[in-house]
């Protein structure tokens, strides 16, 4: 297990698999917390390369990697979590104005129809 300070500022390899900064799996966007999440669920190793693109020997490196550094990842896990189930402030309130615009230029366009409509030359 590495020493708290040294998660994610360098590479590591289990099992041939190169696990890089951040917990991405060398040469994919995969991450061992995507891994996680399958395993979480009772899938084979099978199944998760089946569903990511990953092979089989990479979810298995992903997996020693998790159990190797569990206290680490789980913390880490459970703050993506955390951050998933409180949602993005900044991105919710552009959602809603940007909304909000669009709904004025709806009502806009629908009394410019109503009017056009309207009109008998």
């Amino acid at each position: 297990m590495k020493e708290a300070g040294s998660f994610w500022n360098e590479s590591e390899t289990v099992m041939g698999a190169k696990i890089i900064p951040g917990g991405r799996i060398e040469g994919t966007r995969t991450t061992v917390y995507h891994v996680l999440d399958y395993s979480k669920d009772d899938w084979t190793p099978e199944q998760i390369a089946e569903r990511l693109p990953i092979t089989v020997e990479q979810v298995q490196a992903a997996l020693q990697y998790i159990e190797e550094n569990k206290e680490h990842v789980m913390v880490q896990y459970q703050k993506m979590l955390d951050r998933c189930a409180r949602g993005n402030p900044e991105v919710d309130e552009r959602i809603r104005k940007r909304k909000e615009v669009m709904q004025k230029w709806f009502e806009l366009e629908r009394e410019l129809a109503e009017n056009r409509s309207g009109c008998q030359h």
